[in-house]
């Protein structure tokens, strides 16, 4: 399978003659390759799904006829949360392509931090497509106290501004992505378009033509599986051996630490019987002696003669 970005896009276009390249999704192919260069083919897989699914409003298309009335949701979006920065943003006539390059390349074209991509890209595959837009009116809110501090807040100030805001050292990540998260819960897309949104998105929204309102997809669990789970369940697909929780936790540890740690012995049979029925069936097996077994079969029936007569014994003191 393909590993380098441009072969993973010639590969994909190729399987799928309907798809669009833009500018952009090279930067999107390119953070895949780096986080998993080990796995090839799971790299193809989580590529083709982000480009038919989270960016089908891009690569179904040949222009960005959808992306624009999205990008319309940024300000409206702001505006709801904080009247007064929706109010500067429209002061200066800033329009939301600022954030283009923030939506149709998931920051992976602005930022310079793998960690902190990776991070963000973890989010954008968990929520619906349209989420980078609310994350980026997030980081806008979250830059609030440095947008007021501007000296000019005329339209080139503000986009210079804006334009920083993703490479900016030392980012609260969390923070925005909570912030952003629950941007989403209190305006979910549906509601922001019917609300926000241009005659022309209502319209593509209704005809179910906007991909960013098609969510969860099919292949979507309900609920995701903790990792440890989902490797026992490859490792008993594989027919290996599975080990206890407790176990992987001490060997992931111990591998961190450098230590190998030994195979564990192998455990070996009871040298005899530990139970009574295990003694009692031991004596009586076919290769016991006839005169092992007369006396094992003496013996049961003395105990169940004293079971017996005990139970027949009246409690003291009770009357006939």
């Amino acid at each position: 399978m393909s590993s380098t970005p441009s072969q993973m896009m010639n590969a994909l276009m190729a399987k799928d003659s309907t798809l669009h390249y833009y500018q952009g999704l090279h930067d999107v192919f390119s953070v895949f390759v780096l986080v998993l260069t080990e796995d090839p083919d799971l790299c193809f897989a989580v590529a083709e799904r982000v480009a038919l699914f989270f960016m089908g409003d891009f690569t179904r298309r040949s222009d960005f006829s959808v992306l624009i009335p999205l990008l319309d949701l940024l300000i409206p979006l702001i505006e709801a949360f904080d009247a007064d920065v929706g109010s500067c943003l429209r002061a200066c006539g800033l329009h939301a392509y600022v954030c283009l390059p923030w939506v149709i390349a998931w920051w992976a074209h602005d930022c310079h931090d793998l960690a902190m991509i990776a991070r963000l890209f973890d989010a954008f595959l968990s929520a619906p497509p349209l989420f980078p837009i609310y994350l980026a009116a997030a980081l806008i809110l979250e830059g609030k106290s440095d947008l007021f501090a501007l000296e000019s807040r005329d339209f080139s100030a503000v986009h210079r501004f804006l334009s920083r805001l993703p490479s900016q050292p030392d980012l609260p990540v969390e923070a925005i992505l909570a912030r952003a998260h629950g941007m989403l819960q209190a305006f979910p897309p549906a509601k922001l378009v019917q609300s926000q949104g241009s005659p022309f998105l209502r319209e593509l929204a209704r005809s179910r033509e906007v991909h960013g309102l098609n969510f969860p997809p099919p292949w979507y669990q309900r609920e995701a599986l903790p990792d440890w789970i989902l490797l026992e369940n490859r490792r008993r697909r594989d027919k290996r051996v599975v080990r206890s929780k407790h176990t992987r936790e001490r060997r992931r540890q111990a591998h961190l630490a450098g230590v190998s740690m030994p195979a564990p012995p192998a455990k070996s049979p009871p040298e005899g019987p530990r139970t009574f029925g295990d003694r009692f069936w031991t004596y009586v097996s076919p290769s016991a002696s006839f005169a092992s077994t007369l006396v094992a079969c003496a013996a049961l029936v003395g105990c169940m003669a004293v079971i017996l007569k005990l139970s027949e014994r009246k409690p003291t003191g009770s009357t006939s």
